[in-house]
C-alpha cells in the first residue's frame, strides 16, 4: 500500500487470480482494516482458482459473502470475476495465438481479447440474459485489445462495460511484429468505446501484464506510444489527458459499483487527493510518465 501511495494511488480494484484464494489470502485486508492501518481502498474480485471445480467454489462463496459486502471506508468489497478458470486470457504476444477448440466454453485456454472467444462468451451471456435478464448488472470484459465493432455493439446492448489495461504499452512491439502495425492501431479501440457510450475504466492489471505505475498507463493512453517510444495509434484515437484521467477515476468506479461515491472532487464523495510533483495537465509528455506525489 505504501508503494501504491508513492505513485499517487489511493484506491484500486484487485482483479483476483494469481492463485490468491478467498478467504484465506484476504485475511490480511480484514486484519489491517481492524487495526485502522489501510491506506488504499480495495475493491476485490473473486476468481475461481481450481479448474473444473468452479461451481463448487461459487457455491462456497455464496454461503460466506455477497457482492458489495464490506465498508466504503476500506472498500474491501467483493465481486465475482470469472466463471471458468480455464477461460483465462492469452497474454504473451511473443507466442502464437493458441488454437481454439470447439468446446472452448468448457475446456480451453483462450485469448479473451481476440474476437473468436469473446464472441463465444457473448453467445453465452445473451442466452443467459434471455432467461434471466441482467437488468442493470455491472458486468464487463477485461482487455479487449482486438474486439470488433459487432461485438462492441453486443456488449453495449447487454449493458456491459470494458476495463482496459496498458498491456500494449509493454507488448506493443511484440504485437506489431506478429500481427502488423495496422492491426495494432485499435488495440484496444478506446475512442470507439467512448463514442458508443460504453462504460470504460482504465487500469494496469498489474503485475500480471504490466507495471502498476498509473502514469505509464496514462502516458500510453494520451500519446499512443509504448514505453519503448513506438507510435502505435493515430493522433485522433489518442485520449486527452482529461479523458484519460477520467477513465482512471470516475470511469473505474462503475466497475466496482461505486459511481458517485468517489472519483471526483464533489460534495458527498470520498476526499482522496494527492499533490503531484508537477501539473499533470501541462507537464511535457515524456515527463508525464514520471510523476509522483510530493
Amino acid at each position: 500500500m505504501k508503494e501504491l501511495n508513492r505513485l499517487g494511488l489511493t484506491s484500486i480494484i484487485d482483479a483476483g487470480g494469481g492463485y490468491q484464494n478467498y478467504p484465506e489470502d484476504y485475511q490480511v485486508i480484514e486484519e489491517l482494516h481492524k487495526r485502522g492501518e489501510m491506506t488504499v481502498r480495495i475493491a476485490y474480485n473473486l476468481f475461481t482458482q481450481r479448474p473444473k471445480e468452479e461451481k463448487e467454489d461459487f457455491a462456497k462463496w455464496i454461503r460466506m459473502t455477497k457482492p458489495g459486502e464490506g465498508t466504503i471506508i476500506t472498500a474491501a468489497t467483493e465481486r465475482v470475476k470469472c466463471s471458468s478458470f480455464s477461460a483465462a486470457d492469452f497474454e504473451d504476444f511473443l507466442e502464437p495465438r493458441p488454437d481454439l477448440p470447439g468446446d472452448m466454453e468448457s475446456n480451453s485456454r483462450a485469448w479473451s481479447a481476440c474476437w473468436p472467444p469473446i464472441s463465444r462468451f457473448l453467445d453465452v451471456y445473451e442466452e443467459v440474459n434471455r432467461e434471466i435478464p441482467f437488468d442493470g448488472l455491472h458486468w464487463f470484459f477485461d482487455h479487449c485489445e482486438t474486439i470488433d465493432e459487432k461485438n462492441l455493439e453486443r456488449v453495449k446492448a447487454l449493458g456491459g462495460g470494458i476495463a482496459v489495461q496498458c498491456r500494449m504499452a509493454y507488448q506493443g512491439e511484440y504485437f506489431m511484429d506478429r500481427y502488423g502495425k495496422e492491426a495494432a492501431e485499435h488495440t484496444p479501440p478506446v475512442r470507439r468505446m467512448l463514442e458508443m457510450d460504453i462504460p470504460v475504466g482504465a487500469g494496469t492489471d498489474a503485475t500480471r501484464v504490466a507495471s502498476y505505475n498509473p502514469w505509464v498507463s496514462l502516458y500510453w493512453l494520451t500519446t499512443g506510444k509504448t514505453v519503448g517510444g513506438e507510435q502505435m495509434y493515430r493522433e485522433e484515437d489518442c485520449l486527452s489527458r482529461e479523458e484519460a484521467l477520467r477513465l482512471y477515476t470516475q470511469g473505474s468506479t462503475w466497475f466496482s459499483s461505486e459511481t458517485g461515491k468517489k472519483g471526483a472532487i464533489a460534495p458527498g464523495q470520498l476526499a482522496d487527493m494527492v499533490v503531484l510533483s508537477e501539473d499533470y495537465f501541462t507537464v511535457p509528455e515524456e515527463r508525464s510518465r514520471g510523476l509522483s506525489p510530493f
